[in-house]
């Protein structure tokens, strides 16, 4: 429907059917699901349909080309997902290329009509994959930002800023939902002899294989238990 509200009230020189086009790529793009890729067939025919019911029989070869475009750009998009953005790029560019060739040589476009759309398609689809780098950029630093402010950066088990906020937060729901539960706090013997003897980075080591210890068995025992790190080789599990 959304394909048909923009035929409607989109400007002639913005060409409508690039941003028709790349509307579906953007949408494609942000998919996760296989699923959505081939449930997208019944709406391009209805796009397909909608076209001939509003515009008459002069816009069929219009609407073949365009629902041809739209689910060459499903099957392109399916095979290049969570691959490279310089092939999501060319595979969108390679969609402008074979609808606006077919404009040339099926729908009677004029030569320069073909130049301006392509032209116009490939600066637009450009411009948007330039928006999609940064955005995801800037979507996975903030994942990350978040992770960090979170988790130790060396053990990768939860820091103190996550203990006093979530232990808080647990003591009180167990409060209100009357339910048992346990926290257990332990230490590394003898650590600071190891850091003496073997230096910092040695210490590190074992503070690593430790945490991977504590981890792989706490979530053996209870995948929603939370194990952190409250300070140096002091840890903490918390069984709910």
């Amino acid at each position: 429907m959304a394909f048909l509200v923009i035929r409607l009230n989109i400007p002639a020189i913005l060409e409508y059917d690039n941003l028709q086009l790349l509307m579906l790529f953007f949408f494609l793009f942000y998919s996760k699901e296989k699923k959505v890729y081939w449930r997208l067939t019944v709406p391009v025919l209805f796009v397909l349909f909608g076209e001939l019911a509003l515009f008459g029989e002069k816009y069929w070869q219009w609407a073949v080309i365009f629902c041809s475009s739209s689910l060459l750009m499903v099957v392109i998009t399916y095979l290049a997902r969570q691959k490279s953005y310089f092939l999501m790029w060319l595979g969108s560019v390679s969609v402008g290329v074979f609808f606006w060739s077919l404009e040339l040589l099926v729908a009677s476009v004029s030569f320069s009509e073909f130049i301006y759309g392509l032209t116009l398609y490939v600066a637009l689809s450009s411009f948007l994959f330039i928006i999609i780098i940064f955005e995801s950029h800037y979507r996975k630093q903030t994942i990350e930002n978040k992770r960090l402010a979170m988790f130790d950066e060396m053990t990768d088990t939860k820091n103190y800023r996550s203990f006093v906020k979530e232990f808080g937060q647990n003591l009180q729901l167990a409060g209100e939902q009357q339910k048992p539960i346990a926290f257990i706090m332990l230490d590394i013997d003898h650590f600071k002899l190891i850091n003496d003897t073997y230096g910092h980075l040695s210490g590190n080591q074992v503070l690593k294989f430790v945490a991977v210890d504590l981890i792989n068995n706490t979530y053996d025992f209870d995948s929603q238990a939370d194990v952190y790190r409250l300070g140096g080789e002091e840890f903490g599990i918390f069984f709910d």
